[in-house]
Formats: C-alpha cells, structure tokens, sequence
C-alpha cells in the first residue's frame, strides 16, 4: 500500500526511515520474507516546496558547503539526481593507513555483494576491468580511474511496485521528528510530523535509518541515542568536488578517447585520471581523481541534465560539439 501517513500504525516487524537508494533496496531485498515492514518517506512521489525547504543545512565550515541538491526529501531520494556513474573503491582503500587501521574486509570480500548488485542495474564488477579501456596519456604516476554509467540512471523510485504486496507499506509526506524508546533499550516509534502540522507514531519491533550522513546523525541526537561517547555527527564525510579549469588541446581528442563518453558493450564507459597506488603509499596520499568534461560553453549548464537521459548509442555525438577543449572536474576524497 502506498498513501500519505494520516494516523498512528500498528505495530511492524520492520520499519525504515528514508524511501532513497538505500532504504528501497532494504525493502525491496525483503519484500517476499513475510515480514510486515513498512517505509517513512518525509517527501511525496514528487518534489515539493515543504519537503525541499527541510533540506536546508547552516555550514559552518567554510570551503566545503553541502549541497542541499544532493539530498532529495522523494520517493527514491538521492537516486532521482544520480548521474549514472559508479566505480569501485581500489585495492588501497581498504589498507590500513597512517590515520587509519583500515577495513575489517578486502575488495574480495566484497566481490559477490558487487555483482548482486546488478539487480538494481549496476554494472557488473569485471566491466571495471574493461580490455577496451587504454592508458591514452601515459603520465608517470598517475593511472586510469574507470567508470561505467548506467544508461539512463536507475531511478530507485521504479521499486514502487513491491508495496503492491499485502503486508508492506509505504507512507508518504511523514517526516520523522524523533525516535522513542520503551521501557528496554531498544526503539519502539517513530513520532512523525504530517503534512497538515499533527502527528502520528509508528510502531515496529526494528527500526533502519537510511536518511543519509546529515539526517541519520540528526535524528539519532534529536532521540538522544547512540551518543555515548559524543561520536553522532563527527567525521562527515563530505563528496567534495569542483572545477578547476579549462584544458585547451592542440588538437581535438579522437571519439574514442577513453577520456570522452564512449559506448563499449552498451555501456557508457570514461576514464579519469587518478595517482597511481604506488605514489599514494609513498607519499600517504588520498585517492582523489579528476575527470575530464567537454567545454559546450552557454550550454554547459544543462549539460549534465541533457547528458544523462541520452541513450547510449546517442551520447557519444555529445563529444562532437567541442572535444578539444576540456573542463577539468575534481573529486577529493576525505581523510
């Protein structure tokens, strides 16, 4: 069932707090268990201006403020502005490092997880290993940082279907305020403010936020929850990224440059460039990469937009306009 929250609920088996990426997967791999779950979503089937006024966030640091377009309050949240590009973490990221003792698993470990993930249209891991795939500026210590897009993204929001099934609901514009615990140490509802101001609280024996880095934290210090050791909220890991420029080429890149969208296999596939693994365990460095964008001047700002809703046989005719001169796109990673 899909409908806006209007009353208290009884009580789930499961509920989840967010109807993005990560909380539709969450139901969707459990849909068929039996268990009776429900999803909270503060926005609607589309955007809204009161679900967008609550993405508003103070930075107080300067330099790196969060984008308040990355964080949808929608069914299917931060997958509706998705671009369609993903990549795996390299080897080097799961190593321990100076600041850190690493993680507790490899990219191995990993692997069987990645491929399921081609449900949900992701590419399988092996395409990041792609033959056709060549270093075409063969700088010392630097490497090819390979992505593969997903043409057109995935919308999340394509899961809708599984609350056709009895048992598992959907409640839309309920934003959740707090998180309340019984008389054990375990939560028992999530109070939620709707739409027309009243409120209304959901039962369920477990709860999964899947609201993000910013509303997780936020809802976890709003229950008073977790904070023991003063941890919620500290080390945000930001997606810091930019522009830096313009490369101006003495002559124009060929179609298939790796470094341009190019289709291989019916997949969108380019390259960026990234240090080598070998220069950053030398120099205790991060694995920020840049990635190279043609230059379509008073067109720039709707590229993006017009680029990822472009078929797959047709987006390489983007390169065409002005390959020979390139905005360079910077993507740092986070200590």
């Amino acid at each position: 069932m899909v409908s806006n929250l209007s009353r208290d609920e009884d009580e789930y088996d499961l509920c989840i707090v967010g109807a993005g990426p990560a909380g539709l997967v969450i139901a969707s791999e459990l849909a068929y268990t039996g268990l009776r779950i429900c999803v909270l979503e503060s926005g609607g089937e589309r955007r809204s201006t009161s679900a967008n006024a609550l993405k508003e966030v103070l930075s107080l640091e300067q330099g790196l403020p969060i984008k308040s377009e990355t964080r949808e309050r929608v069914l299917g949240g931060a997958g509706t502005v998705w671009g369609g590009l993903s990549a795996p973490l390299d080897d080097i990221d799961y190593e321990p490092r100076s600041w850190s003792d690493g993680w507790p698993l490899t990219a191995t470990d990993l692997c069987p997880y990645l491929a399921a993930t081609s449900v949900y249209h992701f590419p399988h891991y092996s395409e990041f290993r792609c033959a056709d795939s060549q270093t075409f500026w063969p700088f010392r210590g630097l490497s090819e940082k390979l992505f593969v897009a997903v043409r057109p993204p995935y919308n999340f929001a394509r899961l809708r279907f599984i609350f056709e099934r009895d048992g598992i609901d959907l409640f839309l514009n309920g934003t959740v305020l707090r998180l309340e615990m019984g008389n054990g140490n375990e939560v028992v509802a999530a109070v939620c403010q709707m739409s027309d101001g009243r409120t209304a609280r959901v039962r369920a024996r477990k709860f999964v936020l899947a609201t993000g880095g910013i509303e997780n934290p936020r809802l976890l210090l709003a229950s008073g929850l977790g904070n023991e050791h003063d941890q919620v909220g500290r080390c945000f890991m930001n997606h810091p990224k930019g522009y830096a420029g313009r490369l101006i080429l003495r002559k124009p890149l060929p179609i298939t440059s790796p470094y341009l969208p190019r289709s291989v296999n019916g997949r969108m596939i380019y390259a960026g460039l990234v240090l080598s693994e070998d220069t950053r365990r030398a120099r205790g460095l991060l694995s920020s990469y840049v990635q190279f964008e043609p230059d379509l001047g008073f067109l720039q700002r709707y590229a993006f937009g017009i680029w990822r809703r472009l078929p797959t046989f047709i987006a390489p005719l983007f390169n065409l306009l002005r390959p020979r001169t390139l905005r360079l796109r910077w993507y740092a990673d986070m200590e």
